[in-house]
């Protein structure tokens, strides 16, 4: 489930994507490495959970 609620983490979090794509769209080539390393790390929790649940039930 997920959580609509703002919470600190998540203005922060909000705010710190904000600045990175705007550092995107000015072609900043540091930002674009930071920005396909978190896209490689979350795209390795998503096949972790999914391996995860196949191996110990849905219900986990």
């Amino acid at each position: 489930m997920v959580s609509l609620d703002k919470t600190p983490q998540t203005i922060s979090y909000g705010r710190m994507r904000a600045a990175t794509l705007a550092r995107l769209r000015s072609n900043n080539l540091l930002t674009l490495s930071l920005e396909f390393g978190e896209r490689a790390y979350l795209a390795h929790v998503a096949q972790h959970e999914a391996r995860k649940a196949a191996v110990l039930g849905q219900g986990a």
